[in-house]
């Protein structure tokens, strides 16, 4: 469901894997659905420019980070 917005935010396939669990409790969380992630894929594609690696690696620290304050009370 959301594996291509986590490529295009740099994430490596294996860790989007690894991960997965932990994105899995956070999304069911947050009430995020597939809906929210096709229009985050598109803003993104849209409104960033998702070339560049530096940008790339921030939207990981950022997606990194709000899965584990989404987490912090488990």
């Amino acid at each position: 469901m959301y594996t291509e917005l986590f490529k295009l935010c740099g994430y490596e396939p294996d860790e989007i894997e690894r991960e997965r669990p932990r994105i899995d409790r956070a999304f069911d969380i947050l009430g995020l659905n597939e809906e929210d992630i096709r229009r985050g894929e598109w803003r993104l594609k849209e409104y960033m420019d998702i070339e560049l690696l530096g940008l790339r690696k921030f939207l990981a620290i950022w997606m990194r980070e709000l899965v584990n304050l989404v987490l912090a009370r488990e």
